[in-house]
């Protein structure tokens, strides 16, 4: 034990275990083919930059995207997300290790790349998780430095504004970023220097923004729409919303971090000695984390925060590293990898126990093992069946954290240990899908049966097939379960009869008005499955 504490803390190839974690759990999911909302991304992709605002965001992703298909192609778009979130990944070390000392780093770095958040967003292209991130922590990095640095501070200021302005010309987010690094500089350099500091950063960002305008006014408008929207509404918009969705966003929000992430960052905080190191990522998720809620739909906090991943994962490696002090991380894996075999014999008996969402099956084991409106993964497997061990284990971890201060030595380790087990489970079985039901040869299966046998139109697809069916030639029309436009697109269907096609069928649950619509109007004529789990079903519109 004491020779691998001298080699974790002296030689240098540790710094690469992070990399490698990173690498191996990304590997597979660079050539997966684009779903979902990737579809309009990827057409923005291929058309000539500018043309087309599918997401009403400013340009630069697009930028990006267009700049890779050029050279390579639409097959290897995802490799943008995945270069920057690798240096994402950098700049998570850098700034931890500034923060933590190198052990720190090492560990913030280690537990992002096992983040099965970061994993999602490290290779989605239309969610900006990863270029957005990049730029926020290159402006944390490049502020952090400026105490340091008082002979470069023009320097400084003038990379700081130049990544503020390629932050806004990503996402108009950015200006909240900005908010919450100006926040912490009031409170620890005063008014007078922040003023000057910012608003020259603000200046430089702003020149290099305007710039869009001028070269892309057509695309300029389409984004400033959302904005303008957004800020219309604000928070009398939001004041509709009812209180659930706000507990089930956070909920969503908690089982997608894992309880490592939220512990360490409830934990820095309560924690006024975090507050002394860690204060500049904290006032800037706390800025953000509260206008998203307030000017954005609470439903989607998972996506808003994405950015946020690297600095959660510095909060885990502070607390983690407090709790384990000088014992080495060996001590963990035993553990660890107990804790991700429970998980992965509760995902494959979850089809056994709890049934795929059905009409014709009776709801046993309701409760514990029941669906939620939410969908935690998306991607190759959606790890359909994980989603009752991550609430189980989720939740039994958080506890077991909180009573952590009270507990003896075994209590801490177990439950650092379950952390760890469910980060490095889930993440696997995202990128591999070892345990789930594989969605994605389902939906192979479904385009094959709707090309061999011609469906009566109108055809309501739901889910991820819209591109794959306009590839061969068949005519759908795609939709998203959203339950305030259901009603209007139920009466369309009720009108105009046709099919409805439900890919990803457990997303739709028992209690939805979307599956009472299609009970009391339509006949159940084909399901397809996979591992004795049906993911997709075919329904004839009386």
């Amino acid at each position: 034990m004491t020779a691998f504490r001298r080699i974790a803390r002296d030689s240098s190839w540790l710094y690469l275990v992070p990399v490698a974690l990173f690498v191996m759990l990304r590997w597979p999911l660079l050539s997966f083919p684009p779903y979902g909302d990737e579809d309009g991304a990827v057409i923005e992709a291929v058309l000539p930059l500018g043309e087309l605002n599918f997401g009403l965001q400013p340009i630069l992703s697009s930028a990006f995207y267009r700049a890779s298909y050029l050279l390579t192609g639409w097959d290897h778009l995802r490799w943008v997300p995945f270069l920057f979130s690798l240096g994402v990944l950098v700049l998570t070390f850098l700034l931890a290790k500034d923060l933590l000392g190198k052990r720190g780093g090492v560990w913030s770095a280690a537990l992002l790349a096992i983040s099965p958040w970061n994993v999602f967003f490290s290779t989605h292209i239309y969610i900006d998780g990863s270029i957005l991130a990049f730029f926020v922590m290159a402006l944390l990095y490049l502020y952090h430095k400026m105490p340091a640095q008082n002979g470069k501070m023009a320097a400084l200021t003038v990379l700081c504004g130049v990544c503020f302005g390629l932050m806004w010309l990503t996402k108009y987010s950015a200006l909240v970023f900005l908010a919450g690094v100006g926040l912490h500089s009031l409170l620890t350099r005063g008014f007078m220097k922040s003023l000057k500091t910012f608003g020259a950063i603000f200046l430089i960002g702003a020149a290099l923004f305007y710039l869009y305008p001028l070269i892309y006014p057509g695309h300029y408008q389409g984004a400033a729409h959302k904005t303008n929207v957004a800020l219309s509404t604000g928070i009398a918009y939001k004041l509709r919303w009812p209180l659930g969705l706000y507990g089930r966003s956070f909920s969503k929000a908690f089982i997608y971090m894992g309880p490592l992430f939220l512990w360490g960052f409830l934990r820095a905080l309560l924690s006024p000695k975090d507050w002394k190191h860690l204060g500049l990522p904290l006032c800037l998720c706390l800025t953000y984390i509260g206008v998203v809620f307030l000017l954005l739909n609470p439903d989607a906090t998972v996506l808003y925060w994405s950015p946020l991943a690297p600095l959660f994962s510095v909060f885990a490696a502070r607390a983690l590293l407090d709790t384990l002090g000088s014992k080495p991380a060996l001590i963990l894996a035993g553990p660890a990898a107990a804790y991700a075999a429970v998980l992965a014999a509760v995902t494959t008996l979850g089809p056994h126990i709890v049934q795929s969402v059905h009409p014709s099956i009776h709801w046993s084991w309701e409760g514990l093992f029941q669906y939620l409106p939410i969908r935690i993964f998306f991607g190759p497997s959606l790890c359909l069946y994980v989603k009752p061990a991550a609430i189980l284990f989720g939740f039994i971890g958080f506890f077991l954290f909180l009573s952590m201060p009270f507990k003896a030595a075994w209590t801490k380790k177990h439950a650092l240990a379950l952390g760890l087990g469910y980060l490095l489970f889930y993440s696997v079985e995202y990128s591999y899908a070892m345990f789930s039901p594989k969605l994605h040869h389902v939906s192979r299966d479904l385009v094959a049966e709707m090309k061999g046998n011609v469906l009566k139109q109108p055809v309501y697809l739901h889910g991820y097939g819209a591109m794959a069916c306009q590839m061969e030639g068949i005519k759908v029309y795609s939709f998203m379960y959203d339950v305030p436009l259901m009603p209007k697109l139920m009466k369309l269907m009720d009108k105009t009869k046709g099919t409805v096609v439900l890919l990803n069928a457990p997303a739709i649950g028992p209690d939805t008005d979307l599956r009472r619509f299609l009970l009391q109007k339509a006949v159940l004529t084909k399901t397809l499955s996979d591992k004795s789990v049906v993911l997709a079903e075919v329904w004839n519109l009386n």
